[in-house]
């Protein structure tokens, strides 16, 4: 799990910019929202992934957002599909 914090943690880097002494505050910040929201974030894109495979016709329950086999095609707005994939496959390691 730490070479995905990382690797979020670069891409963060590379679209804001700051004073690199406070570095270590900012990352330790950028851990802190991780602990707190990525659960909820990831439950939200979830949830609209379901209703776009729902309104796409797939056979598919609207209320259970984790069937990753299906949703896995359909990644909410602005997440590319091969990141929504990969995230789709971490979190059906982890669910």
């Amino acid at each position: 799990m730490r070479e995905e914090v990382a690797h979020m943690y670069d891409r963060f880097r590379t679209r804001w910019t700051w004073d690199p002494t406070n570095e270590e505050a900012i990352y330790e910040g950028f851990l802190n929202v991780l602990k707190r929201r990525f659960r909820d974030i990831t439950i939200q894109l979830r949830i609209k992934a379901t209703k776009l495979a729902y309104k796409a016709g797939e056979k598919i329950n609207p209320s259970v957002p984790n069937q990753f086999h299906i949703i896995r095609k359909y990644p909410p707005e602005s997440i590319p599909i091969n990141i929504w994939r990969d995230m789709c496959s971490v979190s059906k390691l982890i669910h």
